[in-house]
């Protein structure tokens, strides 16, 4: 199989990330928005986008108006 040493890379990167923050997923996003602040680059935010209301019968979606 085919290998390219750039994933590879990237992947061992991010494994060794997350061991030094033991795995926990709150404690990684933390350090990245801890990172992004100090960067001093500007970053957009979106609003997330509304998840549809699902009805009954022949009521449609909100999306399909």
């Amino acid at each position: 199989m085919w290998r390219d040493s750039v994933v590879e890379e990237i992947r061992a990167i991010r494994e060794e990330h997350a061991r030094q923050y033991k795995y926990d997923i709150r404690a990684i996003f933390s350090a990245l928005k801890e990172e992004e602040k100090k960067s001093g680059r500007k970053t957009v935010s979106f609003q997330p986008k509304p998840y549809p209301s699902f009805k009954t019968g022949e009521e449609k979606l909100d999306t399909e108006l």
